[in-house]
């Protein structure tokens, strides 16, 4: 396994070769492609702030339910108390 391996990482190229991107488009797809992502980065902004605030209303929501099952525990078990004493 491992000489299998080895070889395999042997025959990767050291140096990969890419084509230089036009710094403007040169055609009309490319050009009508970049403009309709232009967006995007607003698109990614806006997205980042709703998941902020989602996630802060998610912990805020978890923080109160943990209280109320807190409370009810708290409750329950003053109510297990006072009806073993009578029984004692």
């Amino acid at each position: 396994m491992g000489a299998a391996i080895a070889a395999w990482q042997a025959d990767v190229p050291a140096t990969v070769a890419y084509p230089e991107l036009a710094a403007a488009p040169d055609d009309a797809a490319t050009a009508a492609v970049l403009a309709a992502i232009a967006h995007w980065p607003g698109e990614h902004t806006t997205m980042a702030r709703d998941r902020d605030e989602k996630a802060t209303r998610f912990a805020a929501a978890a923080s109160a339910t943990t209280r109320i099952e807190g409370g009810a525990d708290d409750d329950n078990a003053m109510r297990i108390r006072s009806i073993e004493g009578v029984w004692t």
